[in-house]
């Protein structure tokens, strides 16, 4: 009766880490499998307590078997009953072989469990990284497939004055079109965007207060894996003070500071072009030189402000004199040149 009493007891023990093994794999197994990512990731934190609970049992169960083991086979061996001692080491090798497959598979539920918490954890830091890189001093927007809005990001509304609110919903081309662009134009566009899958260049924008602005922009296709458009991504900068500096630099190069005349490059580049039209059309065209006499004089009596003065007159009153194409230059000093381009053949 002891020997029949200790073996319902060893049998309970493995019954019941059988039992409570599976019972955890389905529970863990669910989670990963369902993709619940916040249960796995909290299932996940507590890896190393049912790891230890596991080994708590195993240890228990195996110390329990081998002490039943050693008294019964004493007990078996003075009684001569060798049958009985074969038949319970036949079953503390199955209790034995339960444990080790049960931990077996909470192992390898535990690895893919910790797997998928690596990855969660590493598209966390993905998702972080591409928000940082979302509020950049770009202006960006998302549309879906047919250019709505989906999201804009702080540097639009900074740029445009569009908030999300008003943005959100709307069409790309509702939101920016100024006018300045027809609709070749944006055909063209998005031809380009949806054959090579993105398109960048200069346009005018205009903002919510109606000023039109230039701005650099870059429209870029997100496809899936079958090659669908499913967004679009666009990028786009103010340029209106590096445009205004580039007209600051071609004024310095070609212009003169004080009259705003021609100065004496712009002067050659448009005689060169004037030789080469009077060549094919067989138009003539004049030369003037002029200077003013005594200016030396008037800027060491009157000051050269009102040298100034007087050089900014006379160059309103040549352009004012000449038609629209003619050029009036200032080649320095008190020198201007008049161009006059095709003028007739009758001689004056």
């Amino acid at each position: 009766s002891n020997f029949l009493g200790d073996m319902d007891k060893v049998r309970e023990a493995r019954d019941f880490s059988r039992v409570w093994h599976k019972e955890r794999a389905e529970q863990i197994n669910l989670i990963v499998n369902g993709r619940n990512a916040e249960a796995a990731y909290a299932i996940s934190t507590k890896v190393t307590p049912v790891y230890e609970a596991l080994q708590a049992r195993m240890d228990y169960i195996v110390a329990f078997s081998s002490k039943k083991a050693d008294d019964l086979v004493i007990q078996a061996q003075e009684r001569g009953e060798e049958l009985h001692i074969r038949l319970w080491y036949l079953l503390l090798g199955f209790a034995l072989f339960t444990l080790i497959a049960g931990g077996a598979t909470i192992m390898m539920v535990l690895s893919s469990l910790y797997q998928r918490d690596m990855k969660l954890r590493q598209a966390n830091n993905n998702l972080q990284i591409a928000a940082t890189a979302f509020e950049s001093q770009e202006g960006m927007f998302v549309t879906d497939a047919n250019s709505i809005i989906l999201r804009v990001n702080q540097a639009f509304t900074k740029i445009t004055g569009y908030s999300a609110e008003d943005a959100i919903g709307k069409k790309t081309q509702q939101m920016f079109s100024s006018g300045r662009q027809n609709r070749s134009f944006y055909a063209a566009m998005w031809d380009r965007v949806n054959n090579t899958g993105t398109w960048s260049g200069e346009v005018r924008n205009k903002r919510k207060n109606g000023e039109v602005y230039p701005g650099h922009l870059t429209i870029t296709a997100v496809k899936d894996a079958a090659g669908i458009v499913r967004n679009h991504v666009g990028t786009f900068t103010d340029i209106t003070k590096s445009k205004a500096a580039s007209e600051v630099i071609i004024n310095l190069a070609y212009y003169d500071p004080l009259t705003q005349l021609p100065n004496r490059r712009l002067l050659l580049d448009r005689l060169a072009h004037a030789l080469a039209a009077s060549a094919r059309s067989s138009q003539r065209g004049g030369l003037l030189y002029l200077d003013l006499d005594h200016f030396k004089t008037l800027n060491d009596t009157l000051g050269h402000d009102v040298g100034d003065l007087l050089l900014q007159q006379v160059a309103a009153r040549l352009t004012a004199s000449v038609r629209e194409g003619d050029t009036v230059a200032r080649l320095g000093g008190d020198e201007f040149v008049v161009l006059l381009e095709d003028l007739s053949h009758q001689v004056i």
